[in-house]
């Protein structure tokens, strides 16, 4: 975002001046990489500030971007401030964009609040800007070296650490979710890993206010009672499988269309499965019958 001022006029170094806060404008990058403090650490920030006073200055571009500070000046209107000294960064008027994005990547980079996933977003823009590419372009097609790079910014390696970057490139509500613990980390990577199609509708269900754990949960497969021993699984398999069969075997062409299309999906898993029980044990089991 570059300042409207004119570069041969404004100062060519910041200057702290008072302005008003409710001129200052959020930078546009603050809500998607960021979002705001919970209201329960907005009001201990809230709280500090008006006991010790601000500890770090607020930066703003010249414009009245804010460049640094934002949960400051939530706090500052919180406890009734309307005005505030600021420096203004006149030393960035005529920067591009990649410049200004970094100035404010890099120091939020650090925040001790930040969770673990908007670290990794950091991490993951910061090295884009390094390598000249454009947003998201590491997270399409993560190798192992985006992965070390990312992992030594944030102390994480593993698992763990390609779950996140599985998760980064899940649309943003689906992202939302696992930050505010209605997703936990593997079944937001489970969801990462479906198509496209199927993350933007879980996302807009998500979005319109449907519970994300039940959104969810109708399309992933459920988890596989483990507690069943797996002849008992597979006897009681074949059993249903029998009782389908002789409900069935007279009657397959009096099964409308309609209604084996909507069991497509399970028709064909069992298919699948009885193809690899077949197959596994062909030896022992012998040629089929002519």
């Amino acid at each position: 975002m570059k300042s409207d001022q004119n570069p041969n006029t404004a100062p060519k170094t910041a200057t702290v001046r008072k302005v008003e806060l409710v001129k200052l404008k959020p930078h546009p990058l603050q809500a998607q990489i960021f979002g705001d403090l919970p209201e329960h650490e907005s009001q201990a920030l809230a709280d500090d500030i008006q006991r010790n006073g601000l500890r770090q200055q607020i930066e703003v571009l010249a414009d009245g971007t804010i460049l640094k500070g934002h949960q400051r000046v939530r706090a500052l209107i919180r406890i009734g401030k309307t005005v505030c000294d600021v420096l203004i960064r006149y030393d960035l008027v005529g920067a591009d964009d990649v410049v200004i994005e970094r100035e404010f990547l890099e120091d939020n980079q650090h925040r001790r609040q930040l969770t673990p996933l908007a670290k990794a977003r950091v991490a993951v823009r910061l090295l884009e800007i390094k390598d000249g590419k454009s947003q998201g372009s590491l997270l399409r097609r993560p190798n192992e070296e985006t992965r070390d790079r990312v992992g030594k910014v944030i102390g994480m390696s593993g698992r763990n650490l390609s779950r996140y970057l599985l998760v980064l490139a899940a649309p943003r509500e689906i992202q939302r979710a696992f930050e505010a613990n209605q997703l936990s980390l593997v079944t937001a990577g489970k969801v990462a890993l479906l198509s496209s199609k199927v993350q933007q509708q879980i996302a807009k269900r998500i979005g319109e206010g449907e519970s994300a754990k039940h959104v969810v949960a109708a399309y992933l497969p459920q988890p596989v009672a483990r507690h069943v021993k797996p002849r008992d699984a597979l006897n009681a398999f074949v059993k249903g499988l029998c009782r389908g069969v002789n409900d069935l075997a007279e009657r397959v062409d009096e099964i409308p269309a309609q209604a084996v299309v909507a069991k497509a999906k399970d028709l064909r898993e069992a298919r699948k499965l009885i193809r690899a029980l077949l197959d596994l044990h062909k030896q022992a089991i012998g040629p089929e019958p002519q």
